[in-house]
């Protein structure tokens, strides 16, 4: 069995997200257990970094969806674990990251790549040729972004995906 971290590396080797990109706010409607679970851990300390915040999230990500195509696409979660494609994970990823993030000076918004590729080929099957993922943006200490693919983390593949994403995604200094 790899580790996570030589998975982590593989997966962004083989895998590459390309422009063009639309950043969007995160759409998510939660409610019921998990809005109640997305409060409590808000409310503690362990929220103290902005990785905390991307691990917690990723967390509650991946206790409210497991991966699935059969179903349409719908940015309601509530109390029972579903279905989830990458559009669900990453608006629900970004929508609980905002609600960890506390005084972080972070915020997360939902990317699409209109080209994404595995080992360098556009996928054959539609559903597969785009994908959708987060981007965490930070502006302590220095502006950054980070990657985030909460649909891979919960297949156990990683979740940083920043050096799989290519070409200039937009800060969303507008989104604001």
């Amino acid at each position: 069995m790899l580790a996570l971290a030589n998975r982590n590396a593989l997966v962004q080797g083989m895998l590459a997200f390309r422009e063009p990109y639309t950043v969007l706010e995160p759409r998510a409607t939660v409610d019921g257990d998990l809005a109640s679970l997305v409060r409590a851990r808000a409310g503690t300390s362990r929220t103290a970094t902005v990785e905390d915040a991307i691990h917690d999230a990723l967390d509650l990500t991946s206790k409210a969806l497991f991966f699935g195509l059969g179903h349409r696409t719908h940015l309601d979660f509530g109390g029972r674990a579903r279905e989830g494609n990458c559009i669900e994970y990453a608006h629900l990823f970004a929508h609980i990251f905002n609600a960890l993030r506390n005084d972080l000076g972070a915020r997360a918004y939902v990317v699409h790549s209109a080209d994404a590729r595995a080992l360098g080929l556009s996928l054959p099957w539609p559903a597969l040729r785009e994908h959708d993922f987060a981007m965490v943006t930070s502006d302590m200490p220095r502006a950054t972004q980070i990657f985030v693919d909460p649909a891979l983390y919960d297949a156990g593949l990683g979740w940083n995906i920043s050096r799989a994403v290519t070409g200039k995604v937009p800060r969303a200094a507008t989104l604001r």
